[in-house]
C-alpha cells in the first residue's frame, strides 16, 4: 500500500507533465489543504479518545497522521501518552524522543513526560535534565516543580528542594489566598524551615484538583518515600548524586 506522501508525489508529477507548472501548483495546494483538514479531524478524534481512556482508538487515530503533516509531532505526543498509560515506558520514550527540541509547547510537554518516566525508572540524572529543560520554558509548571524538588531531596540537596517547594506553595497561595493550610505553609516557608516543609509534603499538596497521591506516597516523619503505591513498586535504596 502506497503512503500518502508517495501518492502526492506521483500525482504532482503527472499533473506537471500533463498541464504545466501552474496547474500542478494549484493541485498540490488543494491536496495539502485536504490533507490538513483530515489530519486535524484525526488529531481531534485522537485527543477525544485519549480523554475517554480508549487507548486503542486514540492510537489508531494518531497513527493516521503522516510524518510530513504539520500535526505529526502532536500525534507523537498522543502516541507517547497512550504507551505510557499502558506501562510501555520504553516505547513512550521512543515517541517523545522523535519530537524535536525546538522550544514549542509540544516539545516541552514531551520532555516533561519523558522526565516523569525517567524519574519512575530511577534514571535520575536524565529526569533532572528534562525537568530543568521544561521549567526553563514554563517555570510555574506545578508537576515539574514538585517532582524536581522530590528528586533533589532524594539526592541530599534539601535546600534546593525547599526553594522549589517554596515556589510551588507561593504560586498556589496566590491562587487560593483564603486557604488556611497554604497560609500556614507559607508562614513556615518564610521562616526558612525546610525540615518542616519536607516532612509535610502530603499536607501541602492535598488541595483538591492535585492528584499527587496516586503517583507518589510520603511518610511524614522520616523522609523515606515509597513510589507507585498502587503498583507496589519500591524505590531504589541507593540514590546517585544529581548534577
Amino acid at each position: 500500500m502506497f503512503s500518502f506522501r508517495t501518492l502526492i508525489t506521483v500525482g504532482l508529477l503527472l499533473c506537471l507533465a500533463s498541464f504545466g507548472v501552474g496547474a500542478a501548483v494549484v493541485w498540490y495546494w488543494r491536496s495539502s489543504e485536504s490533507s490538513s483538514v483530515d489530519s486535524e479531524a484525526a488529531l481531534r478524534r485522537a485527543r477525544r479518545e485519549l480523554a475517554a481512556r480508549n487507548w486503542g482508538e486514540a492510537r489508531a487515530a494518531a497513527e493516521q497522521i503522516a510524518p510530513a503533516d504539520r500535526h505529526y509531532y502532536d500525534a507523537l505526543l498522543i502516541l507517547g501518552e497512550v504507551a505510557a498509560r499502558q506501562d510501555r515506558w520504553d516505547e513512550a520514550l521512543t515517541y517523545y524522543a522523535r519530537i524535536p527540541r525546538d522550544g514549542t509547547e509540544t516539545d516541552v510537554r514531551a520532555r516533561l513526560a519523558s522526565a516523569d518516566i525517567e524519574f519512575n525508572q530511577g534514571r535520575l540524572q536524565r529526569a533532572h535534565d528534562d525537568f530543568r529543560y521544561g521549567l526553563s520554558f514554563f517555570p510555574d509548571e506545578p508537576f515539574a516543580l514538585s517532582r524536581l524538588s522530590l528528586l533533589l531531596d532524594f539526592s541530599g540537596r534539601r535546600h534546593e528542594a525547599s526553594q522549589l517547594l517554596f515556589d510551588l506553595v507561593r504560586m498556589r497561595w496566590s491562587i487560593s489566598p483564603t486557604d488556611d493550610m497554604h497560609s500556614g505553609a507559607t508562614i513556615e516557608l518564610q521562616r526558612d524551615n525546610s525540615s518542616w516543609l519536607l516532612d509535610n509534603k502530603l499536607r501541602i499538596w492535598s488541595k483538591p484538583g492535585f492528584d499527587w497521591v496516586n503517583s507518589t506516597c510520603w511518610k511524614r516523619t522520616n523522609l523515606r518515600f515509597r513510589r507507585g503505591c498502587k503498583a507496589g513498586r519500591r524505590m531504589r535504596t541507593s540514590i546517585p548524586a544529581i548534577g
